[in-house]
């Protein structure tokens, strides 16, 4: 299975069971790095427990956090992806919700997620998954 598919699976599996569902098609020692609006910035490593660890402070910090996917496209070589979705997060400690988007380069691996990083800036994200920035 090539990396855009393993990558479709896995929106559909968050879409229809959530993270738990998702949690599965990470690697074991997978890494990911979140960008400044992603929950904690910073390096997670350890796959299905850093996806986990993640999404629990992001549940704690906001409420209805979710990430949706809109378009998935193949990288520059055939382990990487470039997702470019949509973050909502309702209101949060006393502050209204928001939106923005994102784009996350995924690197697949042995048909699972092997790394994942955040990107709030289309070219440096393009730039990342080994594309010609738009």
């Amino acid at each position: 299975m090539d990396a855009v598919a393993v990558i479709n699976e896995a929106i559909d599996a968050y879409a229809t069971g959530g993270i738990e569902a998702l949690a599965r098609f990470y690697h074991p020692d997978a890494e990911i790095v979140g960008g400044p609006y992603f929950g904690p910035t910073g390096t997670y490593t350890g796959g299905p427990e850093a996806l986990r660890e993640i999404a629990s402070v992001t549940d704690s910090e906001y409420e209805q956090f979710t990430a949706r996917p809109m378009e998935v496209r193949a990288g520059g070589t055939p382990d990487r992806v470039l997702v470019e979705g949509i973050v909502t997060y309702g209101s949060s400690q006393g502050r209204p919700g928001g939106a923005w988007r994102s784009w996350w380069v995924v690197e697949v691996r042995e048909e699972r997620i092997a790394r994942l990083e955040v990107f709030h800036d289309a070219s440096e994200a393009f730039q990342a998954a080994g594309l010609s920035p738009p």
